[in-house]
């Protein structure tokens, strides 16, 4: 009997050490070409030299390893694998074939295809994480969040949590994208396919933590909705950009709220819209409550409009326009009763607007790339109820005031100036929406 227990721990003992010395010398070998792949084997060094260098997702069992084949874990990422396109993903880019039988088992065969499934499961798990379409593709207003991917934390998380866990930690941790694979599960028609599969990659790109309260404004929807813990709490509709001044797509953080706001005009407003009618009436902006700055600068002197020597200005070079042009607070502002700032780059910020009518176009692109709020003073109310820096039943009392007011948030809120183009409503019914900016077609030819 003693005999046996040790003959067995032997045997146990040679089909392990020889698996790791075999192993480590593909590792040692370099490039090679597996089923038309090129692998490098060197990134994944690390990652089995913590592990011993046993294999991850197969085996060598038996006498001396005559047993080859995939283990359990083996054969659950192999039919992952096979199932990207539940992901909104194209299978054929992490696995050549699916059928992976005993010839490829022979020899050092079972060593590359150990290698193989390593390089192409972290090839996987960073596109559920952070996207596949790189940021030099897209247009110059859609900006991705800065998302890490590390090779060695997710395999220690997956030798601690599984395969299902790991992947399901890595994915986007909204609702909505939960409920687009819902979706794409159920729909047959090639086309929507393609474009829930584009706006689940829309999701990789946001930030992973959204925020248990976060503001999401959704372009194409022409609306903004507040979560707080995964749950919308509000949802109204907006205003966003004309085509010719798209809104961006990017996330920051809402840090304060301003209430009878003044409005300093942008440089390429003023030169575009302003610079004309000050050439045909230098007295324009005096006569509509406007001021006039000689620059940028706290304390500029204020200039009289009938002064300036317009016609020098060139108006094919918006930095060549030094004034400041502001619209004081009151009914007539451009930026209504309050606007919403997460300082930004970009120069966006959610406010009211005089202009109450246009919300009730089903087509809401009409800004400069601002995003205007319908009853935005209901919208602050609920901010701020989940914030607590001002009473919600003291904001009437601040605006009737007519002095311009910031308060500070609490806590920054972070926001998400998003663009889906599918979206799943209520009772889950999947709504289509149009590609107001045309944002669609890159995204659809990457993941081709």
């Amino acid at each position: 009997m003693l005999r046996i227990l040790i003959l067995a721990f032997f045997v146990a003992f040679s089909t392990s050490s020889a698996f790791a010395f075999t192993l480590k010398q593909q590792i040692s070998k370099g490039t090679f070409e597996y089923q038309g792949v090129t692998i490098n084997p060197k990134p994944l060094e690390g990652i089995y030299k913590a592990n011993k260098y046993k294999g991850l997702w197969t085996s060598k069992s038996g006498f001396f390893g005559i047993k080859r084949g995939l283990t359990k874990d083996g054969k659950l990422l192999v039919q992952t694998l096979a199932s990207a396109a539940d992901e909104g993903l194209n299978p054929k880019r992490y696995l050549a074939n699916a059928n992976i039988d005993k010839t490829q088992m022979k020899g050092k065969k079972i060593d590359q295809l150990e290698l193989y499934l390593t390089a192409e499961f972290l090839k996987f798990a960073r596109d559920i994480h952070i996207g596949i379409v790189d940021k030099s593709r897209l247009q110059a207003d859609v900006f991705k969040a800065e998302k890490s991917f590390d090779p060695i934390a997710t395999m220690k998380q997956l030798k601690k949590q599984g395969l299902k866990k790991t992947l399901a930690s890595l994915r986007p941790q909204h609702p909505q994208y939960d409920a687009l694979r819902k979706a794409l599960a159920k729909t047959t028609d090639p086309a929507k396919r393609q474009l829930i599969a584009a706006n689940l990659e829309r999701w990789r790109w946001l930030p992973q933590d959204m925020g248990s309260k976060h503001i999401l404004v959704n372009q194409p929807a022409y609306e903004v909705y507040i979560y707080k813990n995964k749950k919308i709490v509000d949802q109204r509709r907006v205003i966003i950009g004309k085509t010719e001044h798209a809104s961006p797509q990017f996330s920051d953080k809402m840090t304060y709220v301003e209430f009878n706001p003044q409005w300093n005009i942008p440089q390429s407003i003023a030169v575009n819209e302003y610079l004309p009618k000050l050439l045909k009436n230098p007295n324009y902006l005096k006569t509509r409550g406007y001021s006039l700055f000689e620059n940028w600068n706290q304390g500029a002197k204020e200039l009289d409009g009938r002064k300036v020597k317009w016609s020098k200005i060139d108006p094919d070079n918006p930095k060549k326009f030094p004034y400041r042009i502001v619209q004081g607070e009151g009914p007539r502002n451009a930026l209504g009763q309050v606007k919403f700032l997460f300082p930004n780059d970009h120069a966006i910020y959610l406010h009211d607007t005089p202009a109450k009518k246009l919300f009730n176009s089903k087509n809401r692109a009409y800004s400069h790339g601002c995003i205007r709020v319908h009853n935005p003073l209901d919208f602050a109310r609920k901010i701020f109820e989940l914030d607590g820096a001002i009473s919600p039943s003291k904001i009437d009392g601040v605006v009737k005031a007519g002095e311009r007011k910031s308060v500070i948030l609490k806590d920054p809120m972070p926001i998400h100036l998003a663009y889906f183009t599918t979206w799943v409503g209520q009772g889950g019914k999947l709504e289509v929406l149009k590609d107001v900016y045309s944002r669609d077609p890159v995204i659809l030819a990457a993941l081709r």
